[in-house]
């Protein structure tokens, strides 16, 4: 096979914008008739416990060639240093172009997005691609019997979820290394503010919907006790339940995102986190700022 056959992506993130860099990407390679090879490098620094691949979804053993998805496990380093071995272009090259340039160009596309690629001429469909895609993966065994559970226990079509990210800055910056320079510091402040909002905002939030069940969700024990200090017996705090399970952080949170595109409506700040659980599922979202 050529490089032309290929994408790539690979990217240091959590949960969230790590996910929306490879369904994104899936989808691209899906639309340009290319084949993804997503490394997926293990990462457990950036939360405790573990953050394989292979913590969320089954063993696509037997399945890559349909699903046209190649998983790699190995380190990023290693990952990018066999792509010095291909042709390879960034998709931040190939900027609002139609499907058809990419089925013509002679070159792997690496696809370092976390967002949807928006082709031109492609006509706009109601249907969601890349939640018929998100579908397609088989779940974790231990995932997958949890969310039976909370399925079976929860009504969730007509609740609401609020999702409350909370001071994760000092985790984010001391992930940087001391060699880079101060501008990409102040950059990731940049990005942190951008998506957080004062506890206060969504609480008023939740005023707006009086009659609503509302799932809670957070990594502070604090903002969701506080929810239910305000609201009583409407709060659903399901992280004290999933904590019980012996589910790495990263498997929690996953869990989380899959009850969240359960519900009818998110309360959220935007992250990577809430926006691909909407692009996921029909939950419609309100932003809080």
């Amino acid at each position: 096979m050529t490089d032309s056959n290929f994408v790539f992506a690979a990217r240091r993130d959590r949960l969230g914008a790590r996910l929306g860099n490879f369904i994104s990407a899936w989808e691209f390679a899906q639309k340009t008739g290319r084949t993804l090879i997503l490394n997926w490098e293990d990462y457990a620094d950036l939360q405790p416990g573990s953050f394989s691949f292979f913590d969320f979804f089954g063993n696509l053993d037997g399945m890559s060639e349909e699903l046209g998805v190649i998983i790699d496990t190995g380190t990023r380093k290693e990952f990018f240093n066999k792509l010095e071995k291909h042709k390879v272009s960034s998709i931040e090259n190939h900027l609002n172009q139609s499907i058809d340039h990419f089925k013509t160009i002679d070159a792997a596309v690496l696809f370092n997005r976390t967002t949807q690629y928006k082709f031109s001429g492609e006509a706009t469909k109601k249907s969601n691609f890349r939640a018929e895609l998100f579908q397609r993966l088989p779940l974790n065994a231990k995932i997958s019997s949890t969310l039976d559970r909370v399925f079976e226990n929860e009504k969730l079509s007509d609740s609401i979820s609020v999702h409350v990210r909370m001071g994760d800055i000092i985790d984010l910056l001391s992930n940087i290394s001391e060699d880079e320079p101060e501008s990409k510091k102040r950059s990731q402040v940049a990005s942190f503010a951008s998506r957080f909002a004062p506890q206060q905002a969504y609480m008023s939030a939740v005023e707006a919907f009086p009659s609503s069940t509302v799932f809670v969700f957070s990594d502070s024990d604090i903002a969701r006790s506080a929810f239910k200090d305000r609201f009583g017996s409407r709060i659903v705090d399901i992280r004290q339940d999933l904590d019980k399970l012996a589910l790495s952080n990263a498997q929690v949170a996953f869990c989380e995102m899959q009850i969240i595109m359960r519900t009818s409506e998110i309360i959220c700040a935007r992250s990577a986190f809430s926006n691909l659980a909407c692009h996921l599922s029909a939950c419609k979202m309100h932003p809080v700022f």
